[in-house]
């Protein structure tokens, strides 16, 4: 892991209130160190679970696959919401799921949700197996796909010949050359400047 050492000219661009190019950098490596810390905390604390045993390898291989994209990903907002909940809920006594949470399992499971958009984002083939969350899978940087089914179901995404595919039971959304657009079964997640409408709740 990196060390990140703060220098007085990237300290004076942080002080100040214009944009520093080098700032910017320091900070986002330094928060791309955080969230891979976070991710192998995840692992490490849950590290029986079947998957996250499932979900590590492939993840480690959409890395490999094309670093740069995938820190992109791993810096979108969502995962490091995700990460962070997830390891306060697995440093309680008793992770399971309360009234209001989704179940462990599902948690867990964004492990291969974040690997999926890796591969997509990249341009990989593959296949990985993914939570539902009522009835969607979230793809980190890209959208959701609306698949139905049970609220906390599995499905199945891959990607072959530049064709994304998610499916769960008897539906399978086929995902649009462009994902910000939105196709039936999918709702594109808007870049920032994109000059495509938003998506709707």
């Amino acid at each position: 892991m990196r060390r990140h050492h703060l220098s007085e000219p990237v300290l004076d661009a942080l002080n100040s209130v214009t944009e520093d190019e080098e700032a910017v950098g320091f900070l986002l490596d330094a928060e791309s160190s955080r969230r891979l810390l976070l991710l192998r905390a995840i692992r490490d604390a849950a590290a029986d679970a079947d998957d996250v045993r499932r979900a590590w390898p492939l993840l480690e291989a959409a890395e490999r696959a094309d670093p740069a994209v995938f820190r992109t990903v791993l810096l979108d907002p969502q995962v490091g919401v995700w990460a962070a909940s997830l390891l306060r809920r697995l440093s309680r006594p008793d992770p399971a799921a309360t009234a209001d949470e989704p179940p462990l399992r599902v948690e867990l499971g964004f492990l291969g949700q974040l690997a999926a958009a890796v591969f997509i984002a990249a341009g990989v083939d593959f296949r990985a197996r993914v939570p539902v969350r009522d009835g969607r899978v979230f793809l980190p940087g890209l959208g959701r796909a609306t698949v139905g089914g049970e609220p906390w179901g599995t499905a199945e995404v891959w990607g072959q010949d530049g064709t994304i595919r998610v499916a769960a039971a008897d539906v399978t959304v086929t995902l649009p050359d462009d994902t910000e657009n939105d196709v039936p079964g999918w709702e594109g997640q808007r870049r920032p400047g994109s000059c495509h409408p938003a998506p709707t709740p």
